[in-house]
C-alpha cells in the first residue's frame, strides 16, 4: 500500500499490511492500548520504504462501524472485486 503523512511532505511511502490483533491476546497491546475506555481492534502496518516504521493503530467501535459501513457500499464492493480480479499491484 502507499501511505502519505504530513510530517514527510511530499513523500509517499510504501507499506504492508500485517494484520488485525486484539488487545485481548497481546499482552504487550493491551497494556499500551487498553484503558478505561475498553478493548480495541488493532490495525497493524509495517513501512519498509523510505523508512522502517511499525505503524499501529486503535480502533474503536466508532472507527470499526464506519469501516464496515463504508465497505458495504456497493461501490467500494465493486472496486475491491475489480482489484482482486485483475491482481493489481503497486510500482
Amino acid at each position: 500500500m502507499r501511505v502519505n503523512s504530513t510530517g514527510l511532505g511530499a513523500t509517499t511511502m510504501t507499506a504492508d499490511f500485517e494484520g488485525f490483533y486484539t488487545t485481548q491476546t497481546d499482552k504487550k497491546l493491551k497494556t499500551q492500548y487498553e484503558g478505561k475506555n475498553g478493548a480495541y481492534i488493532i490495525m497493524g502496518i509495517e513501512a519498509v520504504k523510505p523508512v522502517h516504521w511499525t505503524i499501529r493503530c486503535a480502533l474503536d467501535g466508532k472507527d470499526l462501524r464506519k469501516l464496515v459501513l463504508q465497505g458495504l457500499n456497493p461501490k467500494v464492493i465493486f472496486r475491491i472485486l475489480s482489484i482482486l480480479v485483475r491482481g493489481t499491484k503497486l510500482d
